[in-house]
């Protein structure tokens, strides 16, 4: 049937940029960085379960999360350093769930495992600030920009378990890529 629910968790995220840049009077040597970071999430989500007689769960699901995923990287190159920075604000899938509805499984009644896959959008900010040269002139320059994946952007695997008719727990592993590496 139809659920909604809420979630916390931990999550990371690899971004690898290229960077070199002049502005009026500024000149930041070029070269490849990757920002690793992590942080909290936690978001809500909304979907539909049904389960066949043969115990094959079918369903969907939509999910919003906000993010305090964020790292910074700082550049040294001969009479340049700069700093970039990178922030998840928000991101979120819509996927499709198969799973399967054990009896018993290990110790626990009742449980679904399943895998789940679909697409993925996201909201980041960028923040790139260098000083370069022998008079070390500032350069400043902030972006937003909003991603949707091309292909399987959100893939899952989890269980599920009930802990009353109407509350069920969920503990899942979410891969959710938007985009080639820059």
């Amino acid at each position: 049937g139809f659920y909604a629910g809420a979630n916390v968790g931990f999550g990371t995220d690899r971004y690898t940029f290229p960077y070199g840049f002049q502005g009026p009077g500024v000149a930041f040597a070029p070269g490849r960085g990757t920002i690793v970071s992590s942080g909290p999430i936690g978001g809500v989500q909304i979907g539909y379960n049904y389960q066949t007689p043969w115990k094959v769960v079918l369903g969907i699901d939509v999910e919003a999360e906000g993010s305090g995923v964020g790292g910074h990287l700082h550049v040294i190159a001969p009479f340049t350093s700069g700093d970039i920075s990178t922030k998840v604000n928000l991101y979120g899938a819509f996927r499709a769930r198969f799973g399967y509805a054990f009896d018993r499984f290990v110790v626990l009644d009742n449980v679904m495992v399943y895998i789940a896959l679909g697409g993925a959008f996201g909201s980041f900010s960028d923040k790139m600030a260098a000083e370069t040269g022998p008079a070390f002139i500032s350069y400043n320059q902030s972006t937003t920009r909003i991603q949707i994946s091309k292909a399987v952007g959100s893939l899952g695997i989890g269980a599920a378990h009930p802990i009353t008719p109407n509350i069920s727990i969920f503990v899942d592993y979410r891969y959710t890529a938007l985009g080639p590496e820059w």
